[in-house]
C-alpha cells in the first residue's frame, strides 16, 4: 500500500489501452489527422484547408463546364422545381429534382443514348449544390426553395460563371 510520501506518477496509456474521445474521433473522421497519442500521428501533416479549397475549385470547374455544355439541364431543373412549388412545396431537394431530370432524359431522349442504350449525358451528384445556388440566384420565384449548406467558395454569377 502506498503511503502519503510515495510519489505518484501516472504512466501514459499505450494506444492499444487508450480509447478515442468523441472530439478526437470527429476530428479524425473530418480531416484524417490522428490525435497526438496515436502511433499514426504525423505532426507535419499538410494543411487540409488548402486541399479542400482546391477540391471545391475542381468541383466548381467541372460544374461550370457541364453547365456550359448542357444548358437544357438547367432549364429542366427550373421547370421541375416550379412544378414542385406549384404543387405546394415550400422547400424541396435538388438531388430529387436531378433524379427526375435523369429519369426524363432517360425516358424521352434516345439521342443521348449510345448503341447499347447507356446514357451519354450524365449529371454528377456533385453538381447539385451548384445548381441549387444558381437557380435560387437567377430565378426570383425560387429563392430559398432549396436547403443549402454554407459553402467555402464564391457563388456563381448570373451566367453560371465566376
Amino acid at each position: 500500500m502506498l503511503d502519503n510520501n510515495t510519489a505518484r506518477t501516472a504512466t501514459p496509456l499505450t494506444p492499444e489501452e487508450r480509447s478515442w474521445t468523441a472530439p478526437e474521433y470527429m476530428h479524425w473522421s473530418a480531416t484524417g489527422e490522428f490525435p497526438a497519442w496515436h502511433p499514426n500521428h504525423n505532426p507535419t501533416a499538410p494543411d487540409h484547408s488548402v486541399s479542400r479549397n482546391h477540391k471545391h475549385s475542381k468541383l466548381k470547374e467541372a460544374f461550370l463546364a457541364f453547365h456550359q455544355r448542357h444548358p437544357e439541364v438547367y432549364q429542366w431543373i427550373v421547370f421541375f422545381a416550379r412544378e414542385m412549388k406549384a404543387a405546394g412545396y415550400i422547400k424541396y431537394g435538388m438531388k430529387s429534382i436531378i433524379e427526375r431530370v435523369r429519369w426524363h432524359i432517360d425516358l424521352n431522349n434516345p439521342q443521348w443514348k449510345d448503341s447499347e442504350g447507356t446514357l451519354k449525358l450524365k449529371i454528377n451528384n456533385n453538381h447539385a449544390p451548384f445548381y441549387s445556388r444558381l437557380v435560387m440566384e437567377k430565378e426570383p420565384d425560387l429563392r430559398n426553395f432549396f436547403e443549402i449548406r454554407e459553402q467555402s467558395i464564391t457563388r456563381c454569377g448570373n451566367d453560371g460563371k465566376q
